[in-house]
């Protein structure tokens, strides 16, 4: 009797659990999500020189930035040469930099990854892919409004401003 009270109650208390796990599954995904949206967006308070960067001597990363000007909040465009951008390839996350300024038309050898310039294809490519990818659609990056944008985007706000 007592035997199958208790394993009636462990099996109560497995399915509880498999129900507790499905629920918290999803918010992980989102926290995830929510933590590499919190670092793109402070990078690009850094490079837009919004806040002191931790290791720099005065660095006080705590800092809002400034009230108005600059800075990335102003439009969902970054005003930062260099931006930094992101792909999640296969479960696995990939990082580069942008820089804007090396974008001569719709082409040029502006992405570095792996410490190295290429173009936004030729990038995307170098990560073990099975097919030639379309750079510009394939790297994305994280707009100031906390959207992720491809860089195409940023591609066309340079060659064509009135866009």
């Amino acid at each position: 009797m007592l035997i199958d009270e208790l394993l009636a109650r462990k099996a109560q208390l497995e399915s509880e659990m498999e129900s507790l796990l499905a629920q918290i599954q999803p918010l992980e995904e989102s926290f995830k999500k929510k933590h590499e949206m919190v670092q793109h967006v402070t990078r690009m308070i850094e490079l837009e020189g919004g806040i002191d960067s931790p290791e720099s001597p005065s660095g006080s990363a705590s800092e809002s930035p400034p009230a108005g000007g600059g800075g990335p909040f102003r439009s969902s465009m970054p005003d930062a040469q260099v931006v930094p951008i992101f792909v999640h390839y296969r479960g696995q996350r990939y990082d580069a930099e942008l820089d804007r300024s090396r974008i001569v038309g719709d082409r040029g050898q502006c992405v570095r990854f792996r410490d190295k310039w290429m173009a936004p294809s030729a990038a995307g490519t170098s990560i073990p892919t099975k097919n030639l990818v379309n750079g510009w659609r394939f790297w994305k990056y994280l707009r100031s409004d906390g959207n992720v944008g491809m860089i195409d985007e940023l591609r066309t706000f340079i060659w064509n401003p009135k866009t």
